[in-house]
Order: structure tokens, then C-alpha cells, then sequence
């Protein structure tokens, strides 16, 4: 049986919605493992988040992601309360041998735009959707109790709205137009434990699982305790 999850904010072309409403349960102190695919180390993509950020009202009610916390959330695996660490380690396995065949994706990210609760650089790539359906097949045949599914929007946020406001109110038009979009290139996932707090999500990796990658030394456990 699925576990229910509050749905993410829906908003009209008008309004934009306070994204920490999403998930009431995701407490302070609560952990919960995720597929990410992370960009602390891409140059092209800080950058093109830091021309973003440039396009975002100096008075905007956001919360702006760190440049070392932006990331693409790829599949939800569960709390770490309920899915032990055997499991989500499992999870990993499963998702190695779902994504050997898998090459590494070419990516274009951007330009900047807004979803119902963030500012984003939206994300396409041929072969990014057979990644998010390994991982999500990959925690389907392991956990007694999966995630509810929701649809894979793939992007990258740069700003997390704060308040329930208006478009307008979070981006400046002319700053907008500015933004172009650029490229970068999907070689690796990782399986973190994400927290949320001070307005956005910090996380320990756990595991990294290479894109076409035949030999069990591409799936590396990068943290330990």
C-alpha cells in the first residue's frame, strides 16, 4: 500500500504558494532518503542558478537555495523512520542493476521560470525519465510500503516561496528575459538522507550509483554512520 503524502501545492497561473505547506509530517527533525541528482561541483549549473537568482525580486517572499544545496529531485524512497537503512541500501542495489544499460544524459537546464511553490530552472534530457523510472521501480520491489507516485517534473530550484504571492511578486520580468538556458550532464545519482530546515534541504549522501556502469564498484557508499 502506498504511503499517503499531502499532494505538492497546486497554484493558478495567478498565484504562487508557500511551498514548506507541502508535507506538514517533514518536521524539523525528520529524515527522509531521496534520489537526487546533485550540482555542488558543476560550474555551468551554479552559474546558471546564480543568473536566476539575479532575476528574483530584491523584495520577493522566497528563500533562496544555497549553491551548494541545489539539486534534481529524480524518485522519493520514504522517512528514514520507517525505511531502515538496510532497505534504502537495498533500494540501491536494485536501482545499480535498473540503470546499468542507462548512458550518462546530456541536460539542458533553464531559463528561469516559477512553479506553484519555487523559482526554478526546469530540466529536460533524453533518457532522464528511464532514470526516474529505474529508481522508482527500484524502491517498488523492495519496500513493503512505496511512496505515493506524483509526476516527474524535473527541475532544479533555485528559491523556495515563502508566502502565498503573485508571479510578479517573486520575479522581475526584465531580469527574466536575461536568463538563457545551458547544458550540463548527468553521470551519476545519489541516494541521500534529506532534512529540511532554514528554508531549504540540506542532506548526507549515502550512496552514488554510476550511469552505465557494469561493475558492482560503481555502486559507492560515500558516508558512513
Amino acid at each position: 500500500m502506498p504511503v499517503r503524502n499531502a499532494p505538492l501545492p497546486e497554484a493558478g497561473a495567478e498565484r504562487l504558494v508557500q511551498h514548506w505547506s507541502w508535507r506538514p509530517d517533514w518536521t524539523r527533525e525528520r529524515r527522509s532518503w531521496w534520489w537526487y541528482a546533485t550540482f555542488e561541483s558543476d560550474p555551468e549549473v551554479q552559474g546558471l542558478a546564480s543568473e536566476a537568482r539575479s532575476a528574483i525580486r530584491a523584495d520577493a517572499p522566497v528563500d533562496e537555495v544555497p549553491a551548494r544545496w541545489l539539486h534534481l529531485t529524480l524518485s522519493e524512497v520514504g522517512y528514514a523512520d520507517t525505511v531502515p537503512r538496510r532497505l534504502a541500501y537495498e533500494c540501491a542495489r536494485r536501482a545499480h542493476h535498473r540503470l546499468v544499460d542507462v548512458p550518462p544524459i546530456d541536460l539542458q537546464v533553464g531559463p528561469v521560470a516559477t512553479m506553484p511553490g519555487a523559482v526554478v530552472l526546469p530540466v529536460s534530457g533524453a533518457g532522464l525519465a528511464d532514470v526516474h523510472d529505474g529508481l522508482v521501480a527500484a524502491v517498488r520491489e523492495t519496500l513493503p510500503e512505496q511512496p505515493e507516485g506524483r509526476p516527474f517534473d524535473p527541475h532544479v530550484s533555485v528559491a523556495y516561496v515563502a508566502r502565498d504571492c503573485r508571479p510578479g511578486d517573486v520575479l522581475d520580468d526584465a531580469g527574466s528575459d536575461r536568463c538563457a538556458p545551458g547544458r550540463s550532464r548527468l553521470t551519476r545519482v545519489s541516494l541521500v538522507e534529506v532534512t529540511r530546515d532554514h528554508g531549504h534541504y540540506r542532506w548526507t549522501p549515502r550512496c552514488q550509483v554510476s550511469l552505465r556502469a557494469p561493475s558492482r564498484r560503481h555502486l559507492r557508499a560515500v558516508a558512513a554512520g
